[in-house]
């Protein structure tokens, strides 16, 4: 039966091949279009989910209203004291709290020799690696943020300025000619969706 079908299919095929030409592009164009757009989506939804607590990972952001009710301006940022703020008013419901801010154009040098301008760089607190399970080559997590003068690099950040990223660790580089910074960890670069 099956094959009578396929019989019957080629030769309507064979005989209007114009109309069977433009019918199967047609498949072929919405199959593809169809087949990126879930590719698109299945990727965008898939941002920071390899987080151990992506789940209970929430990002504060603030909104202005106009009169009516409408939003006039929403921002993705918070001013800096709104972290402690939340752990102060939300005592044990929050886990924990960290604070991001991004910075760029910033000189990295190891030395007179080796320095790079850093488009990508952040500034955070110890609590990072609680909330975030980024994957650490060398360093201690619970150790690595501690204290001003700390800095954690991405490997291809640290392949830059040192042999190997494994020989980063110790290692000082200097900020803007302004302050020395310790090196106590090397971060696995992280994957596209994060």
């Amino acid at each position: 039966m099956f094959k009578n079908y396929l019989l019957i299919a080629w030769r309507h095929l064979q005989k209007s091949q114009v109309y069977a030409f433009i019918n199967i592009l047609g498949l072929a164009t919405g199959m593809a279009a169809t087949i990126l757009i879930l590719l698109f989506v299945q990727f965008e939804l898939s941002f920071d989910t390899f987080h151990e607590k992506s789940d209970r990972t929430y990002r504060i952001s603030r909104q202005w209203f106009d009169a009516d009710g409408t939003t006039s301006l929403h921002l993705g940022a918070v001013a800096p004291p709104v972290g402690p703020l939340l752990k102060n008013d939300y005592g044990e419901e929050i886990e924990a709290i960290t604070r991001l801010m991004p910075a760029s154009n910033l000189l990295l040098a190891r030395d007179e020799e080796t320095a790079f301008v850093e488009e990508n760089i952040i500034f955070t607190e110890p609590d990072f690696f609680n909330i975030f399970s980024f994957d650490l080559l060398q360093g201690n997590p619970e150790t690595a943020l501690t204290g001003p003068g700390k800095v954690v690099l991405s490997e291809s950040t640290a392949r830059k300025f040192f042999k190997s990223p494994l020989d980063a660790v110790g290692q000082r580089l200097t900020i803007d000619n302004q302050a020395d910074l310790e090196v106590t960890g090397v971060l696995a670069d992280a994957p596209k969706n994060s």
